[in-house]
């Protein structure tokens, strides 16, 4: 991987984000749902946690006493913050990609089985990266196989 590709990515008005490139000649098209609605208070708020982001590009967030959260944010915002959220995705695909090379979906499996916990944006991000890999079969090894058949003695 490590390699430059081009993406086209579609964020629907629910910020469910599709996203469509071609890697090693083979077209894919990845679908982020999870910060799609309601579950776009929890990716927001992951993703305010992790990091100082720039406020005039991704709004504001506060955190009450009593764990009360409010965003500051209007539509445009919240487009940057799905628009990073799929580059951060990206990546992680690529840092994947580039430790496992052709195992990539296997790892992609193990994680969404050993790690099914989403407390913080990276752990948010890696999973999502995971679940992406999973469901295209990304990357699934090119093999060609040698034909091997019982023998009668």
């Amino acid at each position: 991987m490590g390699v430059a590709v081009e993406v086209k990515l579609t964020i629907r008005a629910t910020y469910v984000a599709s996203f469509d490139f071609t890697m090693h000649g083979s077209p894919y098209t990845f679908l982020v749902t999870k910060w799609s609605s309601r579950g776009f208070a929890k990716f927001a708020t992951l993703f305010f946690n992790a990091t100082t982001w720039d406020p005039t590009k991704f709004g504001t967030f506060s955190e009450a006493d009593d764990g009360t959260v409010s965003f500051s944010m209007d539509t445009s915002k919240k487009l940057n913050m799905v628009e990073q959220g799929v580059k951060d995705i990206l990546s992680c695909i690529d840092l994947i990609g580039c430790h496992y090379q052709r195992s990539v979906r296997d790892y992609a499996v193990w994680y969404r089985e050993k790690h099914p916990e989403l407390d913080t944006y990276v752990q948010y991000i890696t999973r999502a990266a995971c679940c992406a890999i999973a469901h295209v079969d990304f990357l699934a090894p090119n093999i060609t196989w040698d034909l091997v058949q019982f023998l009668l003695s």
